[in-house]
């Protein structure tokens, strides 16, 4: 009799997973996608009765392009990438901060060459800064910058990597990089100058994005995503040692920095304020990234309650 309970319970089981929705993520390897990586390998997705497909990806040029090929249905980004891809005629929606809900969470850091005489903001006035055009990284810069009056020599270096290794070589006087390389540049002899964990209130965020179309066709997969998510973020934040050689692989944290990097603070699903929404669409207005200024709620997409 119990064999035959067994039986019944796997068959309902196999039946209710082969209607799962199927939807695919494109992820960094990253900090910020921890949650949803914890939450595959916990199978709270299952429970929730999503069919969670990880796609990996070496850069957001390559992530992005997956995304407009309809190859992924979601991924994490950031507020301007999201504008970006909106504007160029491709629907995506931000259904949730990752990352930058709190100051502490997700920092940028500018630091200065180990070589550099370089100790305070104003000491980077006509220096050269290593950052990436048109991106979050060039925003945050302006954000510390632009109120000062400072001006700097704006370095194109899109590879992190390799920003990182111009840093410590001295060539370029200081660059804008996000963790845990700004720890990584740190240990190496680079100088903290500013952080973006320094303003009162964030000023940088990464968010979930999904296909609007995605979305359109299956209304009830975000709510189910928000559902095991949070799960997650709750088991992360209850005990983050626990998690901490998972996170750090998944981050790629170098060995040199493992016993002092810090796992992030993760905020459960929170839609980004559209005031900081508009705080991004009018410096990219400015950058003439954009022709018009989209509305928050044209973007923003309400993932249940």
């Amino acid at each position: 009799m119990k064999k035959v309970v067994l039986f019944v319970i796997v068959v309902v089981f196999l039946a209710i997973q082969s209607h799962a929705e199927v939807l695919r993520i494109g992820l960094l390897k990253i900090e910020d996608v921890a949650p949803v990586v914890i939450a595959k390998q916990k199978g709270f997705f299952k429970q929730a009765g999503l069919n969670v497909k990880i796609v990996y990806f070496n850069s957001a040029l390559e992530r992005d392009a997956a995304l407009e090929a309809k190859k992924i249905d979601a991924e994490i980004a950031d507020p301007i990438a999201a504008v970006l891809l909106n504007e160029s005629g491709f629907g995506v929606k931000i259904v949730s901060v990752a990352l930058g809900v709190k100051p502490t969470e997700g920092i940028f850091s500018l630091l200065a060459s180990p070589s550099s005489d370089i100790e305070k903001l104003s000491d980077l006035k006509g220096k050269t800064v290593a950052i990436s055009r048109n991106s979050i990284i060039e925003y945050v810069l302006d954000r510390i910058l632009k109120p000062r009056g400072i001006k700097v020599k704006k370095v194109e270096i899109k590879k992190m990597p390799l920003r990182v290794e111009m840093l410590l070589k001295g060539r370029v006087d200081a660059a804008l990089l996000p963790e845990p390389l700004a720890t990584y540049a740190l240990m190496r002899g680079a100088k903290l100058i500013y952080s973006d964990a320094y303003f009162k209130k964030s000023i940088s965020h990464t968010v979930w994005v999904f296909r609007a179309n995605y979305l359109k066709k299956h209304p009830d997969v975000c709510v189910k995503f928000k559902k095991a998510y949070n799960k997650a973020v709750k088991l992360i934040n209850k005990d983050p040692n626990r998690y901490r050689k998972t996170i750090e692989k998944i981050a790629r944290v170098p060995k040199l920095i493992k016993s002092d990097y810090i796992i992030p603070h993760y905020t459960p699903f929170e839609r980004l304020r559209c005031s900081d929404f508009y705080s991004y669409v009018n410096w990219m207005m400015e950058k003439k990234l954009i022709n018009r200024e989209p509305s928050c709620c044209e973007i923003e997409y309400a993932c249940g309650k």
